[in-house]
């Protein structure tokens, strides 16, 4: 009498199974890095285009925006001092009244 084992399974196809899912999860993955650069639009282009400018080029770049962070900053202080000159007057004035009030509380 011949004993009877258990079915062989094919092995091939299991392999072949295996490797089509792993083939398929990669082109879902490559599908949805595309799908997000398309999301990305005019922003992802003007970083391209950043890649490819030369050493000089993104130090000129570098240099204007310092020019402008310059200027702001120069502003700002010249803001800053009218204000400065403006409270000293405000405190001319308190002092003045402060004077006055405290000669006539002698008399």
């Amino acid at each position: 009498m011949k004993r009877r084992g258990a079915p062989k399974t094919n092995k091939k196809f299991v392999v072949i199974g295996l490797l089509l899912a792993l083939f398929l999860s990669l082109y879902y993955l490559s599908l949805q890095k595309k799908k997000e650069g398309m999301k990305e639009g005019k922003e992802s282009k003007n970083k391209k285009k950043k890649k490819n400018l030369s050493t000089e080029e993104k130090l000129r770049n570098k240099l204007e925006g310092f020019k402008e962070k310059l200027k702001k900053m120069r502003n700002e202080k010249e803001e800053l001092i009218e204000e400065k000159e403006d409270l000293q007057k405000e405190n001319e004035k308190i002092q003045s009244k402060l004077n006055n009030k405290i000669s006539i509380e002698k008399i």
